[in-house]
Parts: C-alpha cells; sequence; structure tokens
C-alpha cells in the first residue's frame, strides 16, 4: 500500500507541472503584453509631466502677477542693467543670480530675481523654471535643456503695466500666411532650445526670432496674460513653435502691433524698459 500511495503522488506532481511549451507560451503572452502597454504607459508619462509643467508655470505667474500687484501693476525686466531695466529691485530681471551661475556672462547673475522674493526659495525658483519634460543637453548645443531654465518672459511686455497687456492676440505664420484669431496671449513661455534657450545666447527673453518649444505632443506651454496655462501647436510644416514675431496684440493706443522686440524697425523696439505703456 505505501509504494501505491507514493506513486500516485509522484503522477499527481508530474500533471501539476509545465512543460517548456507552456512556460514559452505564458512568456510570449506576457512579452505581448507588456509591449502594448508600453506605448501607453510612456503617454501617460508624459501626460503626468505636462500636467507638472502646467502646474509649475502656474505658479510663476502667481509670483509675476502678485509682484506686479505690489508695485504698480509693474512687470518686472528680462534683464538687467542698461534700457532693459528700471531702478528698483523691483524692477530688474524677474530671475537672476537663484537661476544663472556666476560664470556665465551676460547674465543677470549679480542681483536676485524680481519674482524670488514671492517664491519660496532659490531652490523652489530653480525647480519652478525647468521643465520635467525636457532632457539637460549639452550647454548650447541647441539639444535639451541649458541646464538652469527652460522659460521666458516676453521682452515686450517688460516694465508693462499688466492693466494694459493685451488678453488674446493673433499669430501671423510669415512663412505660410496662416493666422490663428483669439489665441490667449503669451507672457511666460517655453522656448526651443535651438532657437532661444540653449543656443548661442542664453536668455530669460522672448525676442522676434526665438520660437516657442514643441516637445510637449508637438507644441509648447505658455502662461497667458489671464494665468491660464496653454499649450501651442507647431505651424504646419514646421519643426519648431512660432517665432515671436508672429505675435499680435491689441496695444495701448488700441492699435493692433507686433509682439516683438523691433516693433517693425522702429528705433530702440521693445528693447526699452516699459516700451509697451507708450504703444
Amino acid at each position: 500500500m505505501p509504494l501505491n500511495t507514493t506513486a500516485r503522488s509522484l503522477r499527481a506532481d508530474n500533471r501539476g507541472g509545465f512543460t517548456i511549451v507552456e512556460l514559452l507560451v505564458v512568456v510570449s503572452i506576457i512579452v505581448l503584453l507588456v509591449s502594448i502597454l508600453m506605448p501607453w504607459t510612456k503617454r501617460a508619462e508624459e501626460v503626468a509631466q505636462n500636467v507638472k509643467c502646467m502646474a509649475q508655470m502656474r505658479q510663476i505667474h502667481v509670483a509675476t502677477f502678485t509682484g506686479a500687484t505690489d508695485h504698480y501693476l509693474q512687470l518686472p525686466a528680462v534683464w538687467t542693467g542698461g534700457s532693459f531695466s528700471g531702478p528698483g529691485a523691483w524692477q530688474k530681471c524677474w530671475v537672476g543670480r537663484e537661476i544663472f551661475p556666476s560664470w556665465y556672462q551676460p547674465a543677470p547673475a549679480a542681483y536676485d530675481g524680481a519674482l524670488l522674493p514671492y517664491v519660496r526659495s532659490d531652490e523652489a525658483m530653480r525647480s519652478l523654471v525647468r521643465c520635467p519634460s525636457l532632457p539637460i543637453g549639452r550647454f548650447r548645443s541647441g539639444v535639451g535643456s541649458n541646464g538652469f531654465l527652460d522659460l521666458t518672459m516676453v521682452q515686450a511686455f517688460a516694465g508693462a503695466k499688466y492693466s494694459m497687456l493685451p488678453t488674446t492676440g493673433r499669430i501671423e505664420n510669415l512663412d505660410t500666411g496662416d493666422q490663428m484669431g483669439g489665441v490667449p496671449m503669451h507672457l511666460i513661455t517655453e522656448e526651443e532650445p535651438s532657437n532661444g534657450i540653449n543656443s548661442a545666447f542664453v536668455d530669460p527673453g522672448h525676442t522676434s526670432v526665438n520660437r516657442t518649444g514643441s516637445w510637449h505632443f508637438g507644441g509648447g506651454n505658455y502662461i497667458a496674460v489671464d494665468g491660464s496655462a496653454s499649450r501651442l501647436e507647431r505651424p504646419k510644416n514646421s519643426p519648431y513653435g512660432p517665432r515671436a514675431e508672429y505675435w499680435w496684440g491689441r496695444s495701448p493706443s488700441g492699435n493692433d502691433i507686433r509682439i516683438s522686440n523691433t516693433n517693425d524697425g522702429k528705433p530702440g523696439g521693445a528693447l526699452r524698459y516699459g516700451w509697451w505703456n507708450d504703444q
């Protein structure tokens, strides 16, 4: 009796195991499921990073608006010194030594940024101006982040009275003639590495030839004048976002003018601090 019981037990164990073929089938199914789910996982990660990016930009807008409220509704500068800024500390560049390394010149690295008092710390400010979706590239390579900021402020609005800013604008693609109207007017925007933030000249001002970013699902995020976080798709047949000079907005005098640091060739253009207030 004991021998027969042992034999039956061994046969039962053999019946409960997997054959090589069965194991290969299971592994193949797992590999197939992983290959199906991986793109969705990557997409979910990109969506999460995009949400985080927009949340950071909203915090920057809160700091910008609060700072303007404390100082006659006037925006800070995008540079420090000369005609780019005013005499007061709150009229200096919106970011400063808390962002830029001291070895990088020219940059507003000698002063605190005008928005720093409205953010918790240097570390918090550095975190807010870095997009979680853009990997750090080699400095001035035109690829990836420069490592210290991925956002710029529209230079034409430096020193502008907040109450005078247009809430919507029009984008005219000078290359194709396409136009979009009623677009939320950008104030602080992501900038394309090869046409701004990580090219030959790294600065915190979005000027005429600079382009908005395009790494978020074929577009770039920006904070509008009204505080909304928006995404702007790149123009058709273009690898980059639109140039700053593609934008038009209603000026304080009621004229529709180009948002550019050259302003169609007028002397000084938007390089003068507070230029927008007189248009």
